[in-house]
């Protein structure tokens, strides 16, 4: 596995990888990390999809699932604290 790209973000580490066949892109924040993994074929155009990535919405809806993520380990935290 290597990485292809880091893409600048002021909340999240963001980073491409190229693995075989496939490409994969982490999203970081502290204890949190999404990876989503895309399959040889369903990127036509790696270098334009690579491009197009940093200033799209799709970062921002990434962010938006850390911080749900963030939050629902809060409420469980909250509630076994509360009742163990």
């Amino acid at each position: 596995m290597r990485i292809l790209k880091n893409i600048p973000h002021p909340y999240l580490k963001i980073t491409v990888f190229k693995h075989q066949q496939t490409l994969s892109i982490k999203f970081q924040h502290q204890v949190y990390e999404t990876i989503l993994t895309f399959r040889d074929g369903e990127i036509k155009d790696e270098g334009s999809f690579l491009s197009y990535l940093p200033n799209s919405s799709f970062i921002h809806e990434m962010e938006q699932r850390i911080h749900e993520i963030h939050k629902s380990r809060m409420a469980v935290l909250n509630k076994f604290n509360k009742t163990g």
